[in-house]
């Protein structure tokens, strides 16, 4: 934080600082849960130029932006921003985009908690087209893999029973993602390269 404080006075750095320090204000939120960091990201990610920024940096914010609206149970929001992302994600490496599909399973399928059968049958199938065609693109995706098995089965436990009656649905068990990395392995979601790297790599241009 103090280094991402620091690079936000620096005009070229600013920008980047700005997404670096919402996503450890949102990280230690996720920790210690003191709505000061949730409002500090806010705070952070209002102040970033988002048309100055490159596509690696603007899919840092749309995940930050997301995250954020996702830990203040805004999840229909957090989900559709995700969902923005998907496309520009792997431009911040496969981490990113392991992270966006983790983060968009687990807040879809808090979206579609509380509704209705058919309404909730609704979401979990726009939930399996999005990993089917992620999975499509990256066959050795996890997070697509585990987000498509969980939502056939969530959708599977809205069919009727052999007598009629609605099964119970069924939750997705989606945890709060944590970003993986190139090859699926679990990493902190500010490891060196999200705290450091941005940073460095506009420092030393």
């Amino acid at each position: 934080i103090e280094a991402a404080e620091a690079a936000r006075k620096t005009p070229d750095t600013a920008d980047a600082a700005a997404i670096v320090l919402a996503r450890a204000h949102l990280e230690r939120y996720r920790q210690v849960a003191d709505p000061a960091d949730l409002g500090a990201a806010r705070a952070a990610l209002g102040s970033a130029h988002v048309e100055r920024l490159g596509t690696p940096d603007r899919a840092e914010y749309l995940i930050g932006l997301g995250g954020s609206l996702f830990l203040e149970d805004d999840f229909g929001a957090a989900a559709e921003i995700f969902e923005s992302a998907m496309e520009i994600a792997p431009a911040a490496g496969e981490g990113a985009r392991e992270a966006v599909l983790d983060w968009y399973g687990s807040a879809m399928e808090r979206w579609a908690a509380p509704y209705t059968t058919s309404r909730r049958a609704t979401m979990l199938e726009r939930l399996i087209r999005r990993m089917e065609l992620e999975q499509a693109k990256n066959p050795g995706s996890r997070a697509a893999s585990y987000c498509l098995v969980a939502g056939l089965r969530a959708l599977g436990s809205e069919a009727s029973e052999p007598d009629g009656r609605p099964g119970e649905p069924e939750s997705l068990h989606l945890e709060v993602p944590c970003p993986t990395g190139a090859a699926g392995n679990p990493v902190q979601p500010l490891d060196r390269a999200a705290t450091h790297g941005i940073l460095e790599f506009r420092l030393e241009g």
